[in-house]
């Protein structure tokens, strides 16, 4: 389909609510200053969407130019769905989830963008599609004696490396993973969310064999907040970020290859320690007794920090055999 043929089956359906308004005042083509009155829709968007064919391109003259015209019971009803279209990081926001979670879900076919989108703008859907995200009907339910894992467990598995959200999402949602959703809010979908612990892990472990993932059809930025999700730590661990140059305020973006390649290098002492399970304080005076290197505040050289990891982990368990 070409940009206008998708972009019209979108709201082709949309009657002009106006009752107001007669057949005669709805067949009228306008120009862009009185598209924008009508529509509620600024200029610059309309401009945008008749430049990128996401609405039919007409025109009207002006002495001896010819310049962008709208036909008025199209552009109703194309401003009607523009302004009902929920972005990727709104999708994100409501079932509290990272930005980048949503678009690999869309990269994988799970989840369905509008074409009602401007070139460069990110992924936006029908409210339609986002209600739909995570339906507890089409789950396929796991059996009584199968272990489950809630899926934001699973995720702070996944260690210096974008977590493979999309994959696991889009396998729960076609049945290949079982999967039961527990009563809650939509903003706590992930721990909400328990699933075959086994299956689950056995596809993260195949993600990773095929290496670093793939930063295609994301957006090139990220916000904080996703981007310590990336790192494996919270705000108080914003020493991760360090180095890293933001954009904005608020959201503070921040290129998503950049953190990606910290994420690959460097983990921070809460997630260390964890592993150790130990206190912060304890865990940073024996990364430096280890002469660990400390890249960042609070961000440890990954190869070194997990050398030692191994080796506590296995005088640990060498311990434990003893006793038991």
């Amino acid at each position: 389909l070409s940009a206008i043929d998708a972009a019209e089956a979108e709201y082709a359906s949309i009657r002009a609510m106006n009752h107001s308004t007669c057949g005669d005042e709805l067949d009228r083509i306008v120009g862009l200053r009185e598209a924008s009155a009508i529509s509620g829709l600024e200029d610059d968007t309309l401009r945008a969407a008749w430049e990128a064919c996401l609405i039919t391109r007409r025109y009207r003259a002006h002495g001896n130019r010819l310049l962008p015209a709208f036909q008025v019971r199209e552009l109703l009803a194309f401003a009607e769905a523009w302004k009902t279209r929920v972005s990727a990081s709104s999708v994100a926001s409501r079932f509290g989830l990272p930005t980048y979670a949503i678009e690999q879900c869309v990269i994988r076919g799970h989840l369905i963008p509008t074409a009602l989108s401007l070139p460069g703008s990110g992924y936006f859907f029908s409210k339609q599609a986002a209600d739909r995200f995570c339906d507890e009907t089409s789950l396929k339910q796991p059996a009584p004696h199968v272990a489950t894992v809630a899926l934001y467990d699973l995720m702070r598995l996944v260690s210096g490396r974008l977590k493979p959200w999309g994959d696991v999402l889009s396998a729960v949602a076609l049945g290949r993973i079982s999967a039961k959703l527990e009563p809650g809010d939509d903003n706590q979908l992930a721990k909400r969310l328990q699933i075959d612990e086994s299956s689950a892990k056995d596809l993260i472990g195949k993600v990773a064999a095929k290496g670093a993932p793939s930063l295609c059809g994301l957006s090139s930025k990220i916000c904080q907040s996703d981007a310590y999700e990336v790192l494996n730590c919270s705000a108080t661990s914003s020493g991760m970020l360090d180095g890293i140059a933001s954009t904005g305020i608020n959201p503070k973006l921040f290129p998503l290859e950049l953190v990606a390649k910290r994420a690959g290098e460097v983990v921070a002492t809460s997630e260390i320690a964890k592993h150790l399970d130990l206190d912060p304080t304890r865990t940073s005076r024996l990364l430096s007794a280890a002469r660990v290197r400390e890249i960042v505040p609070g961000g440890w050289d990954r190869v070194h920090a997990f050398e030692l990891i191994n080796r506590a982990t296995l005088m640990r368990d060498a311990q434990l055999s003893l006793i038991f």
